[in-house]
């Protein structure tokens, strides 16, 4: 367990990291895979792109669904529109993970537990159980290298899980520092990887689940601000 990082005065550096049960570490570099804490990272001052802007979805509520499938299992997630979001529904073995997804900006967690509860109860006769509630910020770090840390997965951003491409995000980023570290090239890296968000967010995420579907909701995204295409 993490319990302090010290970071030069330029906060251009990690110089180590101190944890609760083993002591001090010093090393060249720092990975950081933490997830949405970014307990490393976010001490280098990194620059936060927001994309609640284009993106308001910014919180999930999960839940397991225990399901016998007696026939074949469905090789396919769904993904249903909701007045304030969307469900996914996943067939896992021997249960279905869902999860509903909602705009905090639009409807309150208390609304949204009320509806995903509504929906359980139609779709599997069971009840809303679960307590959890996961909140994010809808965007992604401008720099993924900075000085000698490197923020991998979580650790860099999100925006929403409907393409499911986390894993994807993940190897790449981990094979463009391989690529750059070798030849200690974090500017070429940053710019490599800004591209390849940049095109992923943009064209799959907003441009293709959010204006070319063109999914009418009765949340209010019309306060959305518009990408031009």
């Amino acid at each position: 367990m993490l319990s302090q990082s010290r970071v030069n005065t330029e906060c251009t550096k990690i110089e180590s990291i101190e944890c609760k049960y083993n002591g001090i570490f010093d090393a060249d570099y720092f990975i950081d895979a933490s997830g949405f804490n970014t307990i490393l990272f976010k001490h280098l001052n990194p620059k936060w792109n927001d994309m609640s802007k284009y993106l308001p979805i910014d919180r999930a509520i999960p839940q397991q669904i225990t399901y016998d499938f007696k026939d074949e299992l469905p090789s396919y997630t769904l993904a249903e529109a909701t007045d304030n979001g969307w469900i996914w529904r996943i067939p896992i073995g021997n249960r279905y993970g869902t999860g509903y997804l909602y705009s905090s900006k639009f409807t309150s967690d208390e609304e949204a537990r009320e509806k995903y509860n509504d929906w359980l109860v139609e779709n599997f006769d069971t009840e809303l159980t679960s307590d959890r509630i996961i909140r994010y910020r809808p965007g992604h770090y401008g720099d993924y290298w900075r000085g000698n840390c490197f923020a991998v997965g979580l650790s860099s951003g999100f925006v929403e899980p409907l393409e499911s491409t986390g894993i994807h995000i993940i190897i790449k980023q981990i094979k463009e520092f391989i690529t750059y570290n070798s030849n200690l090239k974090n500017l070429e890296f940053n710019r490599s990887l800004r591209i390849v968000n940049r095109d992923y967010y943009t064209d799959v995420v907003i441009l293709w689940h959010y204006i070319i579907i063109q999914i009418e909701l009765t949340l209010s995204f019309g306060d959305i601000s518009p990408i031009k295409t």
